[in-house]
């Protein structure tokens, strides 16, 4: 009878190089993904921080005796107001952060209007109001994508602000109040 050899393995093979190249920029891809991800972090946590400060520091004089108790030094009147107005501007990039978006782009596609074609929407977060803007053929396909508007679950009280009659089409701004509803 013969022996039988068997050879388990075979000697160490070299990664081909295309293996290689793959891996350094999945590396690198990596890398780059973190450290968007940690100045993004700190950049919402800066945004949330001044919100904070918005929401309880209200007038100048509060800035300024919350400032001189915290440095025990006073700021200057110019300085006072530059933080306060870069507060209020926080707080209200953050509030348009929570406007539903979602719910405003179902409401708004759900109302497909024949002959009726948006060309803006601006959110006031504040007011929860939305401004549409738009192109018309007619002047009654406004008013019926008005009415469609009015029907949905996310948006009330529309109103037609302006229109303008142009070359065959008629420029027209609603404005809608938004609401919250429970997904």
């Amino acid at each position: 009878m013969r022996a039988i050899y068997i050879e388990f393995g075979v000697g160490p093979r070299k990664p081909a190089a295309a293996s290689v190249a793959a891996l350094l920029v999945g590396a690198v891809a990596l890398g780059s993904v973190l450290w968007l991800y940690s100045d993004t972090r700190m950049e919402r946590d800066t945004l949330l921080a001044t919100q904070k400060v918005a929401s309880n520091i209200t007038t100048e004089t509060d800035v300024g005796e919350a400032r001189h108790g915290a440095h025990g030094g006073t700021l200057s009147d110019a300085k006072k107001r530059a933080r306060v107005l870069e507060a209020s501007h926080a707080a209200t990039v953050l509030a348009d952060l929570a406007v539903p978006w979602a719910q405003l782009f179902d409401a708004l596609e759900g109302a497909v209007g024949q002959g009726v074609v948006l060309t803006g929407l601006q959110s006031e977060a504040e007011g929860q109001r939305v401004r549409i803007s738009g192109e018309a053929r007619r002047f009654e396909d406004i008013s019926g994508y008005a009415r469609q508007l009015e029907q949905s679950r996310s948006l009330a009280n529309v109103v037609l602000l302006s229109h303008e009659a142009r070359e065959r089409r008629v420029a027209f701004t609603l404005q809608a109040d938004w609401r919250v509803t429970p997904s």
